[in-house]
């Protein structure tokens, strides 16, 4: 199972390392760059043979070329449901959050959430979700999807608008792992979030200084595959989703988190067909453009408009 990949380059060499030649599952949590950049490479290199995806509205061509991938090499392409789903691989259950019935327009709160359990050990991966989305599930959500996780992958790299007090106090969690870019622009993890996680309890270990976070579970307990580190807390309870439906794949053997793939967010903005500049969403005429591009594909062929003054 591999979720998320980033555009470093570096995803397909480590997946080689560990003598895989399939993947049974890939998610992609949300529609942002740094989460599904490096998936063409692995396609290209893997048997990928599920694909877990939303169907929100937020694209670019970038992504539309992975899709279109995706549907060339007739990978199946699984949705999470507006009643959750869960999916069977070997002896661990990945358990899909439902999702929100509308998308949100800030595609960060359009993550997918996962709890990946393993007996007694879960895992929870939220992708960038923010608060509000975190609000939706606290109360849409039985909560015995997402509290008392034995580990969290810390949302949004450890963004101020990431982690609150609410969310982490009901999540609970025994590890936190920031993935996280060494000196990345927006100044990721904020040091808010990292006192959180501390006050909590929760053993904290981030990309940008402690490098490749490889963790093992036997079920009972989990523990970091230099075996620094082992913990055996008391079981966590989980409850099955009542609907949705259940796909045998292969085996998941441990949970990695890459550094160095999540170290650029995608910046969105807008040009009509004939402009020759490129606008915010809110710009008069950003608002009759219908071809959303990142900054970075905008910046090669448009100038920005002296009107709105969009992000250079």
């Amino acid at each position: 199972m591999l979720v998320d990949a980033g555009p470093s380059g570096k995803i397909v060499e480590k997946l080689q390392r560990r003598g895989l030649s399939a993947i049974d599952l890939m998610v992609i949590s949300h529609h942002h760059f740094d989460h599904y950049g490096g998936m063409d490479d692995v396609i290209n290199n893997f048997e990928v043979r599920n694909i877990l995806v939303t169907n929100a509205p937020h694209t670019t061509q970038r992504l539309v070329s992975l899709l279109r991938l995706i549907r060339d090499k007739e990978i199946r392409v699984l949705n999470p449901g507006e009643e959750g789903r869960t999916l069977t691989l070997g002896s661990v259950e990945v358990i899909v959050f439902p999702r929100r019935p509308t998308y949100f327009g800030n595609e960060n709160n359009n993550s997918i959430g996962l709890r990946v359990v393993h007996g007694d050990v879960s895992l929870l991966l939220t992708g960038d979700s923010e608060p509000s989305l975190h609000r939706w599930w606290l109360q849409n959500v039985s909560s015995a999807l997402y509290a008392d996780c034995s580990i969290l992958k810390v949302p949004h790299h450890g963004s101020k608008n990431g982690l609150n007090q609410e969310w982490l106090q009901v999540v609970n969690p025994q590890l936190a792992v920031i993935s996280v870019g060494s000196g990345n622009r927006y100044g990721h993890p904020d040091s808010r979030v990292v006192s959180m996680l501390h006050d909590a309890g929760a053993t904290l270990l981030r990309t940008d200084k402690d490098g490749t976070v490889a963790v093992e579970s036997d079920g009972k307990g989990w523990r970091l595959v230099d075996g620094s580190k082992l913990a055996r807390g008391p079981p966590v309870v989980t409850t099955p989703v009542e609907s949705g439906r259940t796909l045998g794949v292969g085996n998941l053997v441990a949970a990695e988190t890459l550094p160095g793939d999540a170290a650029v967010e995608e910046i969105i903005v807008y040009v009509t067909r004939t402009g020759k500049k490129y606008h915010t969403r809110s710009c008069r005429y950003g608002k009759r453009s219908n071809r959303p591009l990142t900054l970075d594909e905008a910046r090669r062929k448009y100038d920005p408009c002296k009107i709105c003054k969009p992000p250079q």
